[in-house]
């Protein structure tokens, strides 16, 4: 019995000895707060020190006993490698958890621990009523307590946890470390000036870790300064009963902690959630692994199952709820500077599957199954689609497509582009879409914004390029090297005869002028004429860059003719056409800008 209640009596004295301190070193510390402040505090020792604390252990035992009876007391640790997996482990997790703590989607029910203006370990549990439950350590001590056969030297690592957490709120404490044993421990915890730094109106993201320092020094949180901060806490702007039970009603964020620690962040180049979702595809991995070696040892279903849903059911759920708060916008945004961007999260969340395709090429096997999967993260997928094993998609929640669609072996789907311009990157996001009845040949690739309609059949090795719409009316000819493409009889009708295909060595046209050489000029031609040339351009542009095999050869489209330059020469796709007729003289050419250099906005 003493064995057991040793953690909680270490903790006990340790907040009794630093709270008689505390009172010792400013004899006004009680009459300087406030009613209002002390059943703040009074309320979070209870329910953050005793009450939540019970009701978690007993929900944890309730729902492990329901579902896992066996896994009870079934872990045996040596005492020295249970006191770290709490020490050590436990605080790297909760190093995370504070730091999500501080994103704005979280900070209001974080901002009322950060509203204390004098630190002392009666107001270390300064928080709303119920914000203990976001706190991870207080899980992972009900969890470690559930599956340890012998818990006490976890349970010492937690009341170790605990009384450093006092000891950093004493700020009577807080002061430059000068001795030997001061200087050791500052190089390894978080002590109590540093931790009143983070409590400060200037460097609140900054030296998130509970007990070490080392997690802050990885990721690049840690601030150590000299002196001890003037001015502690930040007005919430809530109302006594917002404070206590409903932060998020009517929170104020013009002076709070958020709009200060969002200005800091945005100075950074990725944002913390950026950085945290970057370890989901690990997370995933060994959460799958554990449950995997579980239902080996153990025998049992429910973690194999549990090995299948952390695998293909949780990314597809975080995805949704990542979308839910930080929805992703279509079009032309900015990847450079300091704003989050929800395509980055998404794609980290994705990146498992992006990066191990066999993983989603197992879904495939199964009939209905892919397309269901696919609908889980927020596609748009109809009945009879078949998928060949070797599909590859990008973006897994930007597809429209119709029923009774046939992809081809190793067709690709390219939801997203970046464009770097000088010292920005630019992101283009766009759905695409697929109708009815559609066939995609072997080795297509379809670009963002692409829309396919009913009943065409895309053949072998075609580049469905950016924001381009493909109809029943075209026609394809897998003859000709020109991705398969072919104007109809009806674009015939409007463009004129298509010219035939030049060789890459057949000389200049004679009618076409001296001045044609220079790659910038072209022939005039219908407004119309000009979009179409203007996006072929750039979409032959962009080939040239990505298959050095396109080089100095010639591609037709409609009334153009293109040929890519060759390495010797420019970039530029050189356009050659129309040709002018026989018996008319032949258009005077005229300068324009580079015609596949994007406009992009800023």
């Amino acid at each position: 019995m003493t064995k057991a209640l040793l953690p909680n009596l270490i903790v006990l004295a340790a907040f009794w000895l630093l709270t008689l301190y505390s009172l010792r070193a400013d004899r006004g510390l009680v009459a300087a707060r406030t009613r209002r402040e002390w059943i703040l505090d009074l309320c979070g020792l209870a329910v953050q020190g005793v009450l939540v604390p019970l009701i978690q252990v007993w929900v944890l035992f309730q729902v492990l006993d329901w579902a896992v009876p066996a896994l009870r007391s079934s872990l045996a640790l040596p005492g020295i490698a249970a006191f770290l997996l709490n020490f050590v482990l436990v605080d790297y997790a909760y190093y995370w958890n504070h730091r999500l703590l501080h994103l704005p989607r979280f900070w209001p029910a974080h901002a009322v621990h950060h509203s204390i203006e004098s630190l002392d370990p009666v107001a270390t549990s300064r928080n709303t009523l119920w914000s203990p439950v976001l706190i991870v350590y207080l899980w992972l001590n009900g969890l470690g307590l559930y599956l340890l056969k012998d818990p006490f030297w976890f349970l010492m690592g937690a009341a170790a946890t605990a009384s450093l957490d006092l000891w950093r709120h004493t700020f009577a404490l807080a002061r430059p470390a000068e001795s030997r044993v001061g200087r050791m421990l500052s190089a390894v915890l978080i002590t109590p000036v540093e931790h009143a730094w983070h409590h400060s109106t200037t460097h609140t993201d900054t030296n998130f870790g509970a007990n070490f320092n080392f997690w802050d020094r990885l990721h690049g949180t840690f601030a150590r300064r000299g002196d001890v901060p003037s001015k502690l806490g930040f007005p919430t702007g809530m109302s006594f009963r917002d404070e206590l039970l409903t932060p998020y009603r009517r929170h104020q964020t013009s002076s709070s902690g958020a709009a200060a620690a969002g200005a800091a962040r945005a100075k950074k180049r990725v944002s913390y959630l950026g950085r945290a979702l970057a370890f989901f595809p690990l997370f995933t991995i060994l959460v799958t692994l554990f449950c995997a070696y579980m239902s080996v040892v153990q025998l049992s279903w429910f973690f194999a199952a549990a090995a299948f849903c952390v695998l293909y059911v949780l990314p597809p759920l975080a995805y949704r709820l990542h979308n839910r708060f930080y929805p992703l916008k279509t079009g032309m945004t900015r990847l450079s500077g300091g704003d989050y961007s929800p395509w980055w999260g998404g794609h980290q969340i994705q990146l498992l599957y992006i990066a191990v395709p066999s993983l989603e090429a197992l879904l495939r096997v199964i009939p209905g199954v892919y397309s269901a999967w696919l609908r889980l993260w927020g596609s748009r997928v109809g009945r009879g689609v078949y998928w060949t094993p070797q599909v590859e998609i990008t973006d897994r929640a930007l597809l429209e497509i119709g029923d009774h669609v046939v992809f081809g072996h190793k067709a690709a789907f390219y939801n997203h582009v970046v464009n770097p311009k000088k010292d920005k990157m630019f992101l283009y996001v766009n759905v695409t879409k697929i109708g009815s009845g559609v066939f995609v040949g072997a080795g297509s690739r379809v670009g963002p914004g692409a829309v396919i309609e009913s009943g065409v059949q895309l053949p072998i090795l075609t580049d469905v390029h950016i924001n381009q719409r493909i109809t029943a009316e075209m026609e394809f000819d897998p003859r000709e090297k020109t991705n398969g493409l072919k104007a109809s009889s009806s674009m015939a009708a409007q463009t004129g005869p298509a010219p035939q295909p030049m060789a890459a060595a057949q000389p200049e046209p004679e009618a076409r002028p001296e001045a044609s050489a220079d790659p910038l000029i072209e022939w005039e031609t219908e407004p119309a004429d000009h979009a179409l040339l203007e996006e072929t351009c750039i979409v032959e542009h962009a080939k040239a860059l990505l298959e050095p095999a396109t080089l100095g050869t010639t591609s037709t489209y409609g009334r153009f003719t293109i040929r890519q330059p060759t390495r010797q020469q420019s970039h530029r796709p050189q356009v050659l056409g129309p040709r002018p007729a026989a018996d008319e003289a032949p258009a005077a050419p005229i300068l324009k800008r580079p015609l596949f250099k994007l406009n992009l906005e800023e």
